[in-house]
């Protein structure tokens, strides 16, 4: 069956056949004149249409306009359909607005207690999807209302993972107690930047959206339509609903007997925009109740294997119509220069007054030449370059007012379309270092040379953020400056892989050598503080406490008499400003990873580094770098 992606293009037919039948109508009429006047052996001369051809050509125009507007209705089909493989991580994408406390639920399996209400069920139906997926696979889980929060990024904690669901729960701040699917979709299209393909994402929600949000989810599921990264959409709650109100929180915390109503409203479950997103990425879509844990779980784990496979979806069948209008066109430029068009009316005086030759070149491919402009336009306002162009664009309007990290989302919608990746992910981490978050800007920058080792200005710019993140690491006292040293020793060879790129006389390059002449004596200097430190530095910390007759382990290092049992020792607070030990550096990051609850707000994601990575580097002002 033939479906259509965007079914009110179809409306286009109606003045477009009115067109036609004008046009045709005003040939038919001129032709008719030239008949009634023209004697049979000067008609040549005017026109090579006869009875026969004008309307055969009339035809062929109808048709080949019909066949650009079924081509922007975007025809699909049922049939296999590339999506990302099951390897990956799987984003789990709870709705917690407040319509998820609404009771109208029942129970997954018969003979069961039912869940308290939507997102219990939700919470459930998750924990059972879990449960049949292989250990090993990475886990994350991000809630959303108006705003949208990361609780956990992709971890292989299990009961880490578990434990978070368990806790989780609607968000109650009442300014933004609705569902913005916009938001939550941006938070998994920053996580496939990172690890597409391969990353899958389920959504638990009523489906319910706020009155003039319905469209504005549509940008960042087309960039996961792009990067093959499916959705399973899972539906909460009953068609018919229940009533709901909303009290005053402090009213309720003060347990008032009579409570002031915030809003009052009806919630019920509305599948239509959670059908479409697993329709556009290849996922599938569930309502929660029996056997339904089974079903989805079998769509994740039916794509086994790594890289893309097929799976049952929509094929997209827009570019056959438009393949067809081509060859149409083609046939009709071939035979144009073989028949002149044909006179209206008024025109006839002049054209007989004229040579024959001058009559035969006159103009007569205006429907066609219109016909070829909406043909360019259909082909391209919908092609990933478009979207990818205009993500990018509005990224950097929102950085130049300085709202960078509003900005962040659209450039990383850039990035996920694939369509030139090394422009937007460069101006993202332009975006960032101006935010001054070093690290992302970094790893940025090496991004974006991955996909473009040639290209200078993130050699250049990648150096000056090194070099300020190495500045912001120096011990003012002096102290300490082996980090200093090595972050600059990093900038040094950026600068230098921007001078050889583009020269000492290039515009980077210039640039690039300047700074590394700064920098090479500033590394000089670093290089004497190193090796002849200030006399007020601390001393290294010893390397183990011994049996306390050493410099380090037992408080005042000496040994308590023979004939006396030694007294507990306690051992003396560690320089905070030390190195840490490789134990010390273990422990930090396990307790990193059970850190809930990194906010994703109105487009804001602050993602903490580990210590392993480049420290926050800086920035200096680069232009931005502009499509086209």
């Amino acid at each position: 069956m033939i479906h259509f992606e965007h079914p009110l293009a179809l409306w286009l037919a109606l003045p477009w056949l009115a067109f036609g039948l004008y046009f045709w109508r005003l040939q038919y009429r001129a032709w008719r004149w030239i008949e009634a006047r023209v004697a049979a052996r000067f008609r040549p001369l005017l026109s090579r249409y006869d009875r026969r051809s004008l309307p055969r050509h009339m035809l062929l125009l109808l048709l080949a306009g019909l066949l650009l507007i079924a081509a922007a209705a975007r025809p699909s089909t049922a049939g296999d359909a590339e999506v990302a493989a099951a390897d990956g991580p799987l984003v789990l994408v709870f709705d917690a607005s407040a319509s998820m406390y609404a009771e109208d639920v029942a129970p997954l399996s018969a003979g069961e207690e039912a869940p308290k209400n939507r997102l219990e069920l939700a919470r459930r139906f998750a924990r059972r999807l879990l449960a049949g997926l292989p250990p090993g696979r990475e886990i994350a889980l991000v809630s959303f209302s108006g705003v949208a929060t990361v609780h956990l990024p992709p971890t292989a904690d299990r009961p880490l993972v578990l434990e978070a669901i368990t806790a989780l729960e609607a968000h109650t701040f009442y300014q933004s107690s609705g569902s913005s699917f916009g938001r939550a979709l941006d938070a998994v299209v920053h996580f496939a930047g990172d690890r597409a393909p391969g990353l899958q994402a389920v959504m638990l929600s009523d489906g319910e959206l706020p009155e003039g949000f319905e469209d504005a989810y549509d940008e960042p599921l087309k960039a996961l339509e792009r990067q093959g990264v499916p959705v399973h959409a899972v539906a909460v709650g009953s068609a018919e609903g229940e009533s709901r109100v909303i009290y005053d929180f402090r009213d309720v915390a003060a347990k008032k007997s009579e409570r002031r109503v915030l809003a009052e409203y009806h919630t019920r479950r509305a599948d239509e925009h959670l059908r479409r997103m697993a329709r556009r990425t290849g996922g599938s879509f569930a309502v929660a109740g029996p056997g339904a844990v089974a079903t989805l779980r079998q769509a994740i784990l039916s794509s086994r294997g790594g890289g893309r496979t097929a799976s049952a979806g929509r094929r997209d069948r827009s570019a056959l119509p438009l393949l067809a209008f081509l060859l149409l066109f083609v046939a009709d430029g071939l035979l144009a220069g073989r028949r002149p068009p044909a006179a209206t009316a008024f025109d006839l005086d002049r054209i007989v007054a004229a040579p024959a030759p001058t009559a035969a070149r006159g103009g007569g491919r205006g429907p066609a030449a219109v016909l070829l402009a909406i043909a360019l336009l259909v082909a391209g306002c919908d092609s990933p370059l478009w979207y990818a162009h205009l993500a990018n664009e509005r990224g950097l309007a929102l950085d130049a007012l300085g709202r960078h990290d509003d900005a962040r989302p659209h450039f990383e919608r850039s990035i996920a379309l694939l369509a030139r990746p090394t422009i937007p992910t460069y101006n993202l981490a332009r975006s960032r270092a101006r935010a001054e978050d070093w690290s992302a800007a970094h790893d940025l920058y090496q991004r974006a040379l991955q996909l473009d080792p040639e290209l200078a200005s993130a050699h250049h710019d990648d150096g000056v953020v090194l070099y300020r993140w190495g500045e912001a690491e120096r011990d003012p006292r002096g102290c300490r400056l082996e980090r200093t040293r090595d972050l600059w020793q990093a900038a040094l060879r950026r600068f230098a892989g921007a001078v050889e790129l583009d020269g000492d006389d290039g515009p980077v390059g210039r640039g690039a050598a300047d700074n590394r002449r700064v920098l090479i004596r500033r590394l000089l200097e670093v290089e004497k503080r190193i090796a002849a430190p200030p006399e007020d530095c601390p001393s290294p910390p010893p390397a183990g406490g011994g049996d306390g007759t050493g410099d380090g382990g037992a408080s005042g290092g000496q040994q308590p008499p023979p004939p006396q049992s030694p007294e507990p020792q306690t051992p003396q607070p560690a320089d905070a400003g030390a190195p840490l030990s490789a134990a010390e550096r273990q422990q930090i990051r396990q307790a990193l990873e059970r850190i809930a609850g990194e906010r994703l707000s109105g487009g804001k994601y602050y993602r903490r580094t580990g210590p392993e990575q480049f420290p926050r580097a800086a920035w200096q002002e680069p232009q931005p770098v502009i499509w086209w």
